[in-house]
């Protein structure tokens, strides 16, 4: 820790600067990087699925990833869901998971899990 700069009396605190000093650093230079590189990372990934399914169609890989080195790192999350509907769709899923592991949701006998009946005929086999 104190090649860090980590003395140790509050460490929590400590990290939690050490972070907010180096991070944005961090960030920029990992949108450098991605605005060079991404690109060509993102064709070679692309190829590498197309070989991997035996050439067979494969849809766009990695759309978030490809949308963030096209257009930015500083798109709005609207704007991404715009771009890519599935990422609404899963904030919605999560918010919604919560919200019922918050409530604790019980069915049957027992608590759901992720909203899925546990005491299916299905998972009774």
């Amino acid at each position: 820790l104190q090649e860090l700069g980590i003395d140790g009396l509050d460490p929590r605190r400590e990290l939690a600067a050490l972070a907010a000093a180096k991070l944005p650093d961090v960030f920029e230079e990992l949108a450098v990087l991605l605005a060079r590189w991404g690109p060509m990372w993102l064709d070679v990934y692309q190829a590498f699925a197309q070989y991997t399914a035996s050439l067979a169609a494969v849809g766009e890989v990695l759309p978030l990833l490809r949308t963030l080195v096209s257009d930015g790192m500083e798109m709005p999350v609207e704007d991404l869901e715009r771009r890519i509907p599935v990422l609404l769709e899963l904030r919605i899923a999560a918010a919604a998971n919560a919200k019922a592991q918050a409530d604790d949701v019980v069915v049957g006998d027992r608590p759901a899990q992720f909203g899925v009946d546990v005491e299916s005929p299905i998972a009774d086999g």
